[in-house]
């Protein structure tokens, strides 16, 4: 019994690596773009400038590259947290979408699990879409493409 708990464990390890790995080549794209744009005289920047961060904050140790805000070609923003445990603490997020600048932000949630309990939650407390771990890159792009669309068109 001890070897399939084992097996599992690394299985869901493994599962996390992708998003973990997606997640750390983000960042380092933007901080990349962020050293590419302090060489660009102010006067030099347009509306074709590449995108930057806007800002990287860390909300608390439940949530994995929280607060994670970026202007993008599409002039928006995304906000994506990921729950790094089964029942995560929907406080902060609640807290989050009152906070004037975040409230009109799209949220995406990325959670540990398939449990529709969970899934319920996140939508009742203000997450605009749910992936679930392991996440495929593509789908994870395709809805944040989606989501930043979206509240352009909101903000027009």
């Amino acid at each position: 019994m001890q070897a399939i708990n084992h097996q599992a464990s690394a299985g869901r390890a493994a599962a996390k690596e992708p998003l973990q790995s997606f997640l750390n080549e983000l960042l380092a794209v933007i901080q990349s773009l962020q050293v590419q744009l302090q060489k660009v005289p102010h006067s030099e920047k347009t509306t074709e400038t590449p995108p930057v961060v806007q800002r990287f904050q860390v909300a608390d140790t439940h949530w994995v590259a929280s607060l994670v805000e970026i202007h993008s070609v599409l002039s928006g923003r995304l906000l994506v947290l990921e729950a790094r445990g089964p029942r995560p603490d929907w406080t902060r997020i609640i807290r989050l979408r009152r906070e004037m600048p975040l409230a009109d932000v799209p949220l995406l949630v990325v959670l540990q699990e398939d449990n529709p309990q969970v899934i319920t939650e996140a939508y009742q407390v203000g997450a605009d879409a749910c992936l679930v771990r392991p996440v495929n890159p593509a789908q994870l792009l395709g809805i944040a493409l989606y989501l930043l669309r979206r509240g352009r068109r909101r903000a027009a």
